[in-house]
Parts: structure tokens; C-alpha cells; sequence
């Protein structure tokens, strides 16, 4: 069984400057701020016949060729890598926001076609309706493998696009967010936006958004966060077995809970934010975390992004401890089990602010 992975890019159905079908090394400086059509963008299928992880390219100088049933499925047709290169200090403007400084993966086809993608950790806020213009940065110099696809399935730990959190102005779409912002948060007042992160992610398997309906954590909308996001509980339930008032559990072990639940799509949009330190916000009168740095995050965010958010919050010794405890995964599946038990009992106020109340079980 193959394994498909959905991505997208920006494709160009013509040959890149000075392509030669009699090269292998078409890929490279010539290629300097090259404006790409926006109106270019596709959503593909990326098709690991091998499950290794990555779609090599049919370049004899970096000694791989593309394995047997590997390619790439776009709307019209399907195309296979030829040459992979990476362009630095890019350019992009989204909904008249322009942004410097951006990474993106050129990949040639044996066709002479090519397509443009940002690299994950780069992805600015906003939605690829409203990109305008791109311009390619400068070639960095290494001649790549293939498309890894793990670039594009990571477990992301942040918001879906379209949830708003509570600012001193009112809510505010997590999209629209940027650095500078101030968001209200549950132990420090109103705190500025350090740092935003956006990323567009295949929505199934472990990125699949987790959808929680209306009322089922104290929230009075919808909401989509993704698996690893951490939302708060508290009350005496929560005290009395996990001797902590206020924890933060993962919202993929909620899943079954009050009609928690997995919903899947092509391409899910993920925003993430950071202020100086870890911060309980309210988004849907639902109580959830900011960004926190743990172990992957260098991995997840990718080297380029993770040096931004340690320039952006300082030195990250001192980035402080997370807001709350953190159940574990077995700790969750207690928690899971009391709240199918006691139907939720969500929803009531806790220190001025709305917050998921767990109450124990009638004695």
C-alpha cells in the first residue's frame, strides 16, 4: 500500500530560466528573484511508494533516482521530481502584508515544469487566496535528494485559522494576529505578541484538526485546534484527582468526550503564537495555551523558524516553566473516563473568566 501525503504549492507549467534538458543542474543562482504567477497555486498528492519518507528526484549527480510508483499527483495530470533546490530570503505579500525573509523549495519536474512551495516553518499568516506576489530569494547552494515529506506532516501544536482570541479590543481572528498584538491572558494580564508562526499542514493523520463542538469544553462556538494543542480544566474534579486546580490536557486525548471528535482535511491551516512567556489565553470563551518550546520544537518548527521564536522571546533558559501541570497520557484517559461519567459538567465561572469546571461525580 502506498502512502499519500496531500501538500500544495505554486506551479509553473513552463521551463525555469535557462532550463536545459541536456543538464542535470538547472536549479541554481539563475534563479535569483525569480517572480512566480500566484495564481499558480495547486494542491497535490505527494505518493511514497516505499513509506521512506521521501520522493527522491531523478538526478544522477546527487546518486538517487526517484524509486518505482513515486510521484506526484497535481489536478492535471502527475509529474516526478528532477531537482530540488532551496531559495533563502524570499518574498511574499498576503492580503497586502509583505514579508522578507522567507524559505522556499523549488522543485523541477522531468518535464521541464516546476513548482514553488514556502517551507513549513516559513508560512506567514493569512490564506493562499490572498497572496499577491512571490519572489524567490537566493539559491543556497546544496543540491537536495528529493522532497522529504516530512516537511509537510508534522504535529504542529497550535490553533486552527478562523478561532479568535480574546484581546483588550475584543476578539480577534489567530490569523490576523501579528507580533506586537496584545492578547489577554489568564495570569498576566494583557501581553504582547512575541511571535507568530502559521503553517499549512496535510489535515489527516497526526495533524488532523480536532474539532470541539459547541458547549463541550465551556466554549460557545466551534473550535479546531490541533492534536498536540493544549486546552485548561479545572474545578474540584480536577483537584481532587490530580491534586492541581488547573491542568492542561492535549486535545486529541479528549477525543470521545462530549462529542470531541477527529475531523479530516486536504490541508489544514495552523497558526501559533508566543508572548514572553507561556500564557494561558481564552479563545471561545474556551481557556488554551500559547506556544511552548518543548523538546521538538527545533524539529517541528524547523531550524530557520525555531532561531526566529528564540530571537523573538529572548534567551530560551529563561523562557520560564509551562503555565500549568500537564497530564500525561495515562493521567488523560482518567480524566476522559470521569468526564464521560459525568457528562462534562463544563462551563462555569472560575476567577472572572469562563474556563472548562469539572465537577466531581454525585456521591
Amino acid at each position: 500500500m502506498t502512502n499519500d501525503v496531500s501538500s500544495w504549492g505554486w506551479y509553473v507549467p513552463s521551463n525555469p530560466p535557462g532550463y536545459s534538458t541536456f543538464s542535470d543542474d538547472n536549479l541554481d543562482g539563475s534563479l535569483n528573484g525569480l517572480v512566480v504567477d500566484p495564481a499558480g497555486y495547486v494542491e497535490v498528492i505527494l505518493r511514497d511508494a516505499n513509506h521512506d519518507g521521501i520522493i527522491n528526484d531523478d538526478d544522477p549527480d546527487d546518486g538517487y533516482r526517484t524509486d518505482p510508483g513515486e510521484y506526484i499527483i497535481g489536478p492535471t495530470g502527475t509529474v516526478v521530481p528532477d531537482e530540488v533546490a532551496l531559495y533563502t530570503n524570499g518574498t511574499i505579500t498576503i492580503a497586502g502584508t509583505t514579508y522578507t525573509d522567507i524559505d522556499m523549495v523549488v522543485t523541477l519536474f522531468t518535464d521541464g515544469t516546476y513548482s514553488v512551495r514556502i517551507m513549513d516553518y516559513d508560512i506567514p499568516p493569512g490564506i493562499y487566496s490572498d497572496v499577491t506576489y512571490i519572489q524567490l530569494g537566493t539559491w543556497d547552494g546544496v543540491d537536495y535528494t528529493g522532497v522529504n515529506l516530512s516537511g509537510v506532516d508534522q504535529p504542529f501544536v497550535c490553533f486552527a485559522a478562523g478561532t479568535r482570541v480574546d484581546t483588550p479590543y475584543g476578539p480577534k481572528r489567530v490569523e490576523r494576529l501579528q507580533v506586537g498584538d496584545t492578547v489577554l491572558t489568564r495570569d498576566h494580564g494583557p501581553q504582547t505578541v512575541r511571535w507568530v508562526a502559521s503553517s499549512h499542514v496535510p489535515g489527516q493523520g497526526p495533524n488532523a484538526p480536532v474539532r470541539i463542538p459547541v458547549g463541550a469544553l465551556g466554549n460557545d462556538r466551534l473550535v479546531e485546534l490541533s492534536p498536540q494543542h493544549r486546552v485548561m480544566v479545572a474545578g474540584p474534579l480536577i483537584d481532587l484527582y490530580f491534586d492541581a486546580p488547573e491542568v492542561l490536557v492535549r486535545a486529541k486525548d479528549l477525543i470521545g468526550v462530549n462529542g470531541i471528535s477527529y475531523v479530516r482535511r486536504p490541508v489544514a491551516h495552523y497558526v501559533h503564537f508566543a508572548c514572553d512567556r507561556h500564557e494561558v489565553v481564552t479563545a471561545h470563551n474556551m481557556a488554551v495555551e500559547t506556544f511552548y518550546p518543548g523538546p521538538q520544537a527545533r524539529d517541528i518548527l524547523g531550524q530557520g523558524a525555531f532561531d526566529r521564536f528564540a530571537t523573538a522571546v529572548g534567551d530560551m533558559k529563561t523562557y520560564g516553566p509551562i503555565a500549568r501541570p500537564v497530564l500525561s497520557g495515562a493521567e488523560a484517559r482518567v480524566l476522559a473516563g470521569l468526564l464521560s461519567q459525568d457528562g462534562g459538567a463544563l462551563g462555569t465561572e472560575t476567577q472572572g473568566h469562563k474556563t472548562q469546571d469539572l465537577h466531581a461525580p454525585a456521591q
